[in-house]
């Protein structure tokens, strides 16, 4: 027992310590570009420490028994002694640093001097308690602390040390059992998402593009390509300091006259999506009419958009690749010029695409499984570009995409891969972005897709949960495999034909039916459940309850609500 004991003040006194030397390491200057990563990084792994506590009972007082807490207390010992001794840091890593006592009433001021970064800003933000906790443990003991100081940040040197501290930090993860060690990198994952989706600043990106490790989890893929989509959106505002070493893509810029037909039979439109060759390639083109007044504002935000979409190639965006932008003034017009994906260019035959909303309307059965997969790759694109800080505006089946061949004669080869597309009105969420908005130029029955405060002249500024709303929409079509104007008929008793009958084509106005009290429409939950099962019913039902999870506010920036659809639809699948 006296063992035991033993063990146990040794395993919580290595962990408070450690935790200490996290809190007061001191970078004499923390606001260069350097100082900020190197202070950030650790700041990472200390929250990384904070999670592993929560996942062994530490933070409870109750540590696991299943856990080899001998060589538990030996890794915590080897991370403390890289975080508090001049003389170990000196002699491995060459690095400029000194050790000084602080007493408390001076180290609480540098507390919060130091959290310069946007980085660590967000942490404290989303993670509140986090801090609460560190500052708890802090005052136990009120004497003079030890911590090091260091005069300077060598870049490489530095690099070295947190990767060192990272790998301690590794080796206490592999300690865990699979499931904590799941729900650990599902966290940290979670976490590095939700600062991606607040970071304004390109150097706070790339601190979080060197903290994601592809090879840990594979989800971590998506996430990197998030950062990146985000870092871009940032590089692309006007007065951008330049931070950043990454540079922004070329966009390639296209000339109408390059554009043919797919056969001599044929004439282009330019108009929405079309399908030809440019170059004597097969191209599908995503057009956009614009008023000529506002043609030198809707340009520059076209580039932005279309060097957006030139950089979507990570599977976890189902979007088509581009090519780049035409651009054609004299007819004022845009078209985002798509190529065709090498399986959709392997079918035989003559290609097409055809619309999720029309094979709704022309295939009366499709497999659970397919519908499934269709609300997953979905829910994945808008969650990936609401990371990255864009809005897409017009979720709808009939902006998702499928290109299928003549030999496609199956509803499965039909339903192989779909595609996001209709980005004419996409825009940064930002301030900044809102200046773009201006009333859409779709068919009023769009409108049935649209959250009741974006509908209409008096709308409000749309936001994340807008396009939540428009997800929701899309996963009733696929629950109940019926267009929603049918659904909206069965549901609600309004004939939504009537409606549009009685409207006249320039009132914006029109009083469509709301799915927002879904999860109280027992004859909607009931067929939803019945028809897709009770995880894709609440996915569903989380879609239109954004709202009141988010206060009310739309800002969402924890991104929790779609991550919490993304979760129940994967769940459909065990």
């Amino acid at each position: 027992m006296a063992a035991e004991l033993g063990l146990a003040i040794n395993i919580f006194q290595a962990f408070e310590t450690c935790i200490k030397a996290y809190q007061f390491i001191s970078v004499a200057n923390n606001t260069d570009r350097d100082s900020n990563n190197f202070f950030s990084r650790l700041q990472w792994e200390h929250y990384r420490l904070l999670q592993w506590s929560k996942s062994t009972g530490l933070e409870t007082g109750e540590p696991s028994e299943k856990l080899n807490w001998q060589y538990a207390t030996q890794l915590l010992g080897e991370q403390e002694t890289l975080l508090s001794s001049a003389a170990k840091v000196k002699m491995r890593y060459n690095l400029d640093v000194s050790e000084e006592q602080v007493p408390w009433s001076r180290q609480k001021e540098d507390l919060k001097e130091r959290y310069v970064s946007g980085f660590i800003e967000s942490l404290r933000r989303l993670r509140p308690e986090l801090y609460t906790q560190r500052t708890h443990t802090s005052k136990s003991k009120n004497g003079p602390i030890k911590r090091l100081r260091w005069a300077s940040v060598d870049k490489v040197q530095a690099d070295r040390i947190v990767k060192d501290i990272s790998e301690l930090n590794d080796r206490l993860e592999a300690l865990l059992d699979s499931a904590d060690r799941e729900w650990m990198r599902d966290s940290i994952s979670d976490m590095l998402r939700d600062i991606i989706s607040r970071c304004n600043n390109a150097g706070d990106i790339e601190t979080i593009q060197s903290l994601i490790n592809p090879k840990a989890v594979s989800s971590n893929d998506a996430l990197a390509a998030a950062a990146t989509l985000k870092q871009m959106r940032i590089l692309m505002r006007k007065g951008t300091s330049g931070l950043s070493e990454m540079s922004l893509p070329e966009l390639r810029q296209l000339s109408y006259r390059r554009l043919k037909p797919c056969s001599p039979s044929q004439s282009l439109q330019y108009r929405e999506l079309e399908v030809c060759k440019y170059d004597g390639v097969d191209m599908i083109v995503d057009w956009r009419t614009v008023p000529s007044a506002t043609w030198n504002v809707v340009e520059r935000h076209m580039q932005c958009l279309a060097l957006i979409l030139s950089k979507t190639d990570d599977p976890s965006f189902h979007t088509l690749p581009l090519l780049g932008l035409l651009a054609w003034q004299e007819q004022c017009r845009f078209g985002f010029v798509h190529k065709i994906p090498p399986r959709s260019k392997a079918c035989n035959g003559t290609w097409h695409h055809k619309s999720l909303h029309a094979i709704i309307s022309d295939h009366t059965m499709v497999s659970l499984t397919t519908r499934v997969d269709i609300a997953i790759q979905m829910a994945q694109t808008i969650l990936q570009f609401h990371t990255a800080g864009w809005l897409h505006k017009a979720i709808r089946s009939h902006n998702i995409i499928f290109l299928t061949s003549d030999s496609d004669n199956t509803v499965a080869s039909l339903l192989r891969d779909p595609y996001l597309v209709g980005f004419d009105y996409a825009r940064p969420d930002s301030k900044s972005g809102q200046e773009l908005t201006e009333l859409p130029d779709t068919p009023l029955l769009m409108d049935l897709y649209r959250h009741p405060k974006s509908r209409g002249i008096h709308r409000q500024s749309y936001q994340k949960q807008f396009d939540l709303y428009g997800l929701g929409c899309l996963l009733l079509e696929l629950a109940l495999w019926k267009p929603l104007v049918k659904i909206a008929t069965l549901s609600h008793g309004i004939d939504i034909q009537e409606i549009l009958d009685a409207t006249d084509s320039d009132n914006y106005d029109v009083q469509f039916p709301s799915f927002l009290n879904f999860e109280h429409n027992e004859k909607l939950l009931m067929l939803v459940e019945h028809s897709a099962g009770f995880k894709f019913c609440e996915a569903v039902k989380t879609c239109f309850s954004a709202e009141s999870l988010t206060g009310g506010t739309g800002t969402n920036t924890s991104l929790g609500a779609q991550k919490q659809v993304l979760e129940h639809l994967r769940r459909c699948k065990l």
